[in-house]
């Protein structure tokens, strides 16, 4: 293989490290990475002869649009995998990070550099998102999405599609650890549940047994780019990263959850935690949601913002559908590899998985605990 230059955008920092490993495995020295970070922390992890780094994003990086163009014009492929993946974050911001960035970055791309082989784009399975119990909103585009984050991500895709560029658009679900040891560096999304648990500060859960989590690992998104880089056939193309029939179910989740947080605080002489309880989208919304907003102390109406994040993606009742003009690639899960996942985080982790309950210290606590227990 001929040497290659990659621009990555990598202000979500989760697949640095892991991508660089695979990269040097794949390609050995043909190769050269140019880098946009926004964090410093660990980043001696992957200095190296073939990565030069900036720091920032590309409204505050301390380079103007002309120097930044000299680096653009002798790339071969930009990686785009700066985004906000907050899924309540406002509407604003929401476009900002995932709009606004991504069409920067199209037009640099398109004004200093004639010759880029691929332009691939990290959006999230999720722009098309199966049918759940929770009622989605329709947005200006005329689409339904779940929150701000889907529909941006989606408007995205659209700036990508529409640019004249050779694109990959990468659509995974939710993404966990690595599929041999549960390995990740940054822990949200479903991570945080798992912190909110351990504190005590997650008395209930908006799901119900049989509902379906559509999860993948990050090394099959990592692996997906790679392959991709690897393919010479310049097309337009969607790879979508999903679970779908193969997806566990939330009480399989929480199970195997429940079992290995307690035997971490266990072996760490701590007491064993409670699992929040599963309640129906139809509870919440006649008799908790209600209640707490009138009753609840100021945390557990903050509780409840936290809460409804996570709704529309621990509510599925359908798989994702296959669509012929997609490609895809199905994860199967194990209970092992799920154990990992916890495991993983507990060691990771250890002042959070062996915190002590919250305290709640609105007298309400009380009258409102004792009504959802």
């Amino acid at each position: 293989m001929e040497y290659e230059n990659y621009f990555c955008n990598w202000i979500n920092w989760r697949f640095r490290n892991l991508f660089l490993r695979y990269i040097n495995k794949e390609f050995s020295n043909d190769y050269k990475i140019i880098a946009l970070c926004r964090r410093t922390s660990n980043i001696s992890l992957i200095l190296d002869s073939n990565v030069e780094i900036y720091y920032g994003n590309l409204s505050s990086i301390n380079i103007d649009d002309e120097e930044l163009g000299e680096i653009l014009k002798n790339v071969d492929y930009v990686i785009h995998m700066a985004a906000d993946v907050r899924w309540n974050a406002p509407l604003e911001e929401s476009k900002k990070g995932n709009i606004d960035l991504t069409k920067s970055l199209i037009s640099l791309v398109k004004k200093y550099n004639s010759n880029l082989k691929k332009f691939i784009y990290l959006s999230t399975a999720f722009v098309r998102a199966p049918k759940g119990n929770w009622e989605k909103t329709k947005y200006s585009n005329g689409e339904y999405f779940n929150n701000n984050y889907e529909f941006s991500k989606y408007e995205g895709e659209n700036a990508i599609a529409i640019s004249d560029l050779n694109y990959v658009i990468i659509r995974p679900s939710l993404i966990l650890g690595d599929s041999k040891d549960g390995k990740i560096l940054l822990y949200n999304g479903i991570y945080n549940v798992f912190r909110m648990i351990c504190k005590g500060i997650m008395p209930f859960m908006v799901s119900e047994n049989e509902a379906k989590i559509d999860i993948v690992p990050i090394d099959l998104v990592v692996q997906s780019i790679i392959d991709n880089l690897n393919d010479t056939v310049l097309e337009k193309k969607i790879i979508e990263l999903v679970s779908a029939i193969n997806s566990p179910k939330m009480s399989e989740l929480f199970a195997i959850g429940k079992y290995e947080l307690n035997e971490y605080r266990i072996k760490h002489n701590k007491e064993p935690i409670k699992l929040p309880k599963l309640i129906t989208l139809d509870s919440y919304l006649r008799l908790y949601k209600n209640f707490i907003l009138e009753e609840g102390s100021h945390h557990q109406k903050n509780f409840l913002n936290l809460i409804e994040a996570y709704i529309p993606y621990f509510n599925l009742i359908e798989y994702f559908e296959e669509d012929k003009s997609i490609n895809r690639i199905l994860f199967s899960y194990n209970e092992k590899y799920l154990r990992s996942i916890i495991q993983h985080w507990c060691n990771k982790n250890p002042s959070l998985s062996l915190s002590k309950e919250f305290t709640w210290k609105n007298e309400r606590r009380r009258k409102v605990s004792s009504s959802i227990s």
